[in-house]
């Protein structure tokens, strides 16, 4: 938590590393990308990776957030970048006059969450796609006074029997009587297993090429089958 009220100032936070000749990998929208630790600000979206080896082997540290978008990685450290508190709308070369009264951003308070994930191994026998994942994800909870009544078991409402892949949406679909899947694999790998949908007895089996997104849709009449769709659903 930070209740910030400065101008012209960024605050970073700074996590030096050992592994100043390791190599950095960046998430971006159902992907990731390497680049190399020149110091320069990257965009991230909710995880970033310095991994590299020694006598013992692959390890390496992971970096997950919730919020923010912005890290420079130089000689192994990782700087996360909170807050920059310039003009609204500032574009360079353009001089202000502060005195005008222009309003900064990013004043006030802010709330945020991030976590170091150290590993053996690079990040993908780690798990940090998934792991960032379900870090964003924070269960919603309902609180309640004690009472009776029965509390059944409910079954997950999809299930996906491959670990390097992610759901990344369940909706209805915009035509027709039918739930709208999307599957995406994390890896940069080939994957393929099955989905089990609640309600549905046939489970949906699929076969994703490296960092590939498909679409599925899924009628709600059980007689009807299952069929790959186009991200506008056709």
């Amino acid at each position: 938590s930070v209740d910030w009220h400065e101008s012209y100032q960024v605050l970073k936070l700074g996590f030096p590393t050992v592994l100043t000749k390791g190599e950095s990998t960046y998430s971006v929208p159902y992907g990731f990308i390497t680049r190399p630790m020149k110091g320069e600000e990257e965009p991230v979206q909710t995880w970033l990776d310095v991994g590299g080896a020694d006598a013992g082997g692959a390890f390496g540290l992971a970096l997950l957030n919730d919020s923010k978008c912005g890290v420079d990685i130089k000689d192994g450290e990782i700087r996360l970048t909170v807050l920059h508190s310039t003009a609204w709308s500032h574009h360079m070369p353009v001089k202000l006059d502060l005195s005008e009264g222009y309003r900064m951003i990013d004043t006030g308070i802010h709330e945020f969450s991030y976590a170091l994930v150290p590993h053996a191994g690079d990040w993908r026998e780690a798990g940090i796609a998934r792991r960032a994942d379900a870090f964003g994800m924070v269960p919603l909870t309902a609180l309640t006074d004690r009472h009776k009544g029965p509390v059944r078991i409910a079954p997950s409402l999809a299930l996906v029997s491959a670990p390097e892949t992610a759901v990344t949406a369940i909706k209805m679909a915009e035509r027709g009587g039918a739930l709208v899947l999307r599957l995406v694999e994390l890896q940069g790998g080939a994957a393929e297993g099955t989905i089990r949908l609640a309600g549905f007895d046939k489970p949906v089996a699929f076969r994703l090429r490296p960092n590939e997104i498909k679409t599925y849709r899924i009628p709600l009449d059980r007689t009807k089958a299952v069929t790959e769709v186009n991200l506008l659903e056709r």
